[in-house]
Order: structure tokens, then sequence, then C-alpha cells
């Protein structure tokens, strides 16, 4: 198989190659430039070898991988030791959320990632708690928006974008904000950050919370805010669902201190410089205060608020 150039395996159900046999097949396999492993019904990972003990595989020649849909097990396996520096299509759905939790793995999964960035016109980031995800891609030219600012569905996005990924981690964090919150640190530490470096690309930035209960309102959601701070590009926030709404506005309002992983580094910088664009759809309870819109941002363009009913 040394001159095979394009792998693809679609709905498997049954005797799925383990990692360690696809391994063998993709290592034996250079001249590969399309690897794509779809809709395979997940079987148990069973003693498949962990990341570490398989060595990295070079393919220099590899322009699309595509890994949608597959055990996590695999995934995250295969994108973390696939060397492919003309990769410029990735595609990662439903992956597990080792891939931003381990440092090994993200590191590796961020040298993947490289490739499609440097040809990407502007990225968007979706902390979707509800379903318990965080969406990454490259945004097309092409690509509209609804009036609320809301993308079409995302299997219809990942067809035709050059860079997709979602990290699907389940119901462990659907009602847990503080795990949510730790999660969001954790891939804006591992992946996006090392990932963007250097970078001057626009992004379009969603945050999602759950449901709000009718008896609960009063519960706070502790979110993130030096995620602004870390993503300096923003050019465009969406808030939906999100109790915190007025700190967050409080937060893009005023210099913040800017901390890094020894703490507080006595610095000041205000956050979302370039923010041109803010939708809030919410309950009333989660926003009180339309002033603090207004004051959120220098560069604000456009503004919507949406009141949601229960």
């Amino acid at each position: 198989m040394t001159g095979l150039q394009s792998l693809r395996i679609q709905g498997l159900k049954h005797n799925q190659p383990t990692l360690l046999q696809l391994h063998t097949i993709i290592s034996s396999s250079p001249e590969l430039e399309v690897l794509a492993l779809t809709f395979w019904e997940w079987e148990a990972a069973g003693s498949a070898p962990t990341v570490p003990s398989l060595y990295p595989i070079a393919l220099n020649s590899l322009k699309t991988l595509i890994l949608d849909s597959i055990n996590p097990v695999v995934v995250e396996g295969l994108s973390s030791i696939i060397i492919a520096p003309k990769c410029n299509n990735l595609k990662l759905h439903r992956v597990g959320g080792n891939m931003v939790h381990d440092q090994l793995t993200a590191s590796r999964f961020v040298h993947l990632l490289r490739g499609p960035l440097r040809e990407a016109s502007g990225l968007f980031l979706d902390y979707n708690q509800p379903r318990g995800e965080i969406i990454f891609g490259a945004k097309e030219e092409e690509e509209g928006s609804d009036e609320l600012g809301i993308r079409a569905a995302t299997s219809k996005l990942a067809k035709r974008r050059r860079l997709y990924f979602n990290v699907s981690l389940g119901s462990a964090v659907q009602k847990k904000s503080r795990v949510w919150n730790d999660l969001m640190r954790t891939a804006m530490r591992n992946v996006f950050q090392p990932a963007l470096s250097g970078l001057q690309l626009p992004i379009e930035f969603k945050l999602r919370g759950p449901p709000l209960h009718p008896t609960r309102v009063e519960e706070s959601q502790e979110l993130p805010y030096a995620i602004f701070l870390e993503l300096p590009l923003t050019i465009s926030l969406l808030l939906f669902n999100i109790l915190a709404t007025n700190s967050i506005l409080d937060c893009l309002a005023s210099p913040q201190h800017l901390s890094n992983a020894d703490g507080d580094t006595g610095s000041l910088a205000r956050p979302g410089p370039r923010l041109e664009k803010i939708t809030i759809l919410c309950s009333k309870e989660s926003f009180k205060n339309a002033g603090t819109v207004i004051s959120a941002a220098a560069n604000l363009k456009t503004i919507k608020i949406i009141q949601l009913k229960r």
C-alpha cells in the first residue's frame, strides 16, 4: 500500500480496525493525500494502545483529514500522531474531551491546526453548554447568518468548511457551570491560544448557557471573563441564555488585570478592543441594564438585544 493516495472508510458497523491496525495501515501509506474515516458505530476501545506508545506518522502529501463520528479513541490517537505539514482541510467531528485536557495530545493536535489556520480568513468559536460541546472552525466568505446572527446547522457547515472540529463532552458538563468553566479555560490554554499564536484572524465568539429555570434565576454563572483578554481579535460576540450577561458587559466596559500561569501581571488591558457586534438573547432576569451595552466596546457598530420568553 505504499502508493495509496486516498483512503476513505465510511459506515462501518462491525469488525472495525483498532487504533493499532489503523496506525499500521496509515504508516505504510506515506503518499496518502486524503484520509477520511466517517460514521462508524462506536465500539469499546478494548485494549487499544495509549497514544504515547504509537510513533508519529509523517504524511507529507496529506491535504485532507476527516475523522467524523467515529470512536473518540481513534480520533484522539490519529490526530495526535499524524504529522501533515500540507494539510489544509481538517474536519474532526464529535471528538472526546481528552483532546483538550491532555497537554501532550493537545500540543500534537495544535500542529495539525496550523495548516488550515494559515489559509483561513476568519474564525468562529462556539462554547455550547446545553449540548456539552465546543465548536471551532474557519469562517468561509460565502457563509450567511440568520437575523439573530446564528449560523446554519453545524452538519451543513462542517461539509463545506476547511477547518472544523467540535469537542463533545456529554452530559457531565451540561448542568455544572464550574466544570464547564474549567473546561473553557483548559481548551483556551491548551489548544486555542497556541494554535492562534502569531495569527491575526478575526474571531466570532458565541457563549451559550443552559435554559433558565424559573425558580433558580438567582444562580450565577461564573464565566471566565479572561477569555476576552486571551482573544483580543474577537469582533463579534453572541450571548445566549447567559445569566452573567451584565457582568460580562461590565468586564468589557473597563480595563481588566492581565494574568498568566504565575498570577496577576499587574498590567491592565481592555477586553475586546476590536469588538464590533454584540448580540444578546436573554430573559429579563439575566439582562437589566441596556446602558452597559453602550459602554462595553469603543468600536461597536451593531447591537442586537432580544428578550426570550420562558
